[in-house]
């Protein structure tokens, strides 16, 4: 996937130092403590993982280039990058020109690459039954995702599901615009038709292949939604089935369970046959990931020890330093977990 400039103008603030090596990871779905805390400081958390399925994925030569244009500086320590004021205006000028995803939310819940793929081999197969066609080429997927559409098409061949497809096919492109209904209509492959190729959908949208994808992940983002609002289409749910995603991951995901179920975390590494700092890790990626108040945050941080970090903890998060309390009580998950908790709103 080739990375636009514009896009990567967007990662980067005027005020707040950054990362690029951390963004880099962010995107690619990497989700150390580190990148996700950093991440969600940098608003940028939604964005975790949108990369994942590209191998070899990198944006640091575009960085250095953006550098050298003069659109991004070196902070004072070297190893953070902030926009210049030029860099700043472009950013500015980008807002209504450039077409970035407004569904990431969904896509941090649901597996959203994999739903597409299953639901345009089912529009494919029902629309070839419609015509009693046995004779086609089906769109190409593994070979477990295949069996779940045919036996998904078996269990529903003799109810009145052409009419129930042809009606949720009508009704999400109404729910749309016109240039996103056109590109709905044109991602369908059915009776003796097929799909525009990306090359195709970029050309007759003039966008890049990086926007095209950012289009197609909101496209399905919101027929996932649209499915999910109505019970007249729960014939597709099936086709829902095991693409629930945890931003945390789902070995955090585990522990935390283990938490609220009222486990210390000397219990928990027992339980899991894991070190007490990665339950730690674990528990500092729920808390990232998890609403402020969905993580019992008063287990680890009781009164006292917020009254000493407001003490001694001043000013931007960004900028607090664990060296400054090293030598206290306090341990470093503490500490991060007093960030996190700051940081939530």
């Amino acid at each position: 996937m080739k990375i636009d400039d514009e896009f990567l103008i967007f990662l980067f603030s005027y005020n707040q130092p950054r990362r690029p090596k951390l963004i880099e990871n962010l995107l690619a779905g990497r989700k150390t403590v580190s990148t996700l805390f950093w991440g969600m400081r940098y608003r940028l958390l939604d964005y975790c993982g949108v990369f994942s399925k590209f191998k070899e994925f990198s944006i640091m030569s575009k960085v250095h280039k953006l550098e050298k244009s003069g659109y991004l500086r070196r902070s004072k320590d070297n190893k953070h990058l902030l926009l210049t004021k030029l860099g700043l205006d472009r950013q500015k000028n980008l807002i209504d020109n450039y077409y970035l995803p407004k569904h990431l939310d969904v896509y941090q819940k649901y597996n959203v690459a994999k739903f597409s793929k299953r639901f345009l081999l089912a529009v494919q197969i029902v629309s070839e039954y419609s015509f009693h066609n046995k004779q086609y080429f089906p769109l190409q997927m593994n070979i477990l995702e295949y069996n779940l559409i045919k036996n998904w098409f078996k269990n529903n061949k003799k109810t009145d599901f052409i009419l129930k497809m042809h009606r949720l096919l009508y009704n999400f492109a109404d729910s749309l615009d016109n240039q996103r209904a056109i590109q709905f209509a044109t991602a369908l492959t059915g009776h003796k038709r097929i799909a525009l190729t990306n090359e195709q959908q970029k050309s007759q949208l003039n966008v890049t292949s990086l926007q095209l994808y950012f289009m197609q992940l909101d496209l399905f983002s919101e027929l996932i939604i649209f499915i999910k609002a109505n019970q007249d289409y729960n014939f597709l749910y099936p086709l829902l089935s095991d693409l629930n995603i945890q931003l945390m991951g789902n070995a955090s995901f585990d522990t935390f369970k283990l938490l609220i179920k009222g486990n210390s975390i000397n219990k928990i590494a027992h339980i899991k046959h894991i070190k007490t700092n990665t339950v730690k890790e674990h528990l500092l990626n729920a808390a990232i990931s998890l609403p402020k108040t969905a993580f019992p945050y008063s287990l680890f941080l009781n009164n006292e020890t917020i009254k000493f970090f407001k003490h001694n903890l001043k000013g931007n998060v960004d900028e607090w330093s664990f060296v400054t309390i090293k030598q206290t009580h306090i341990s470093f998950f503490d500490f991060r977990l007093y960030q996190i908790f700051r940081s939530k709103h």
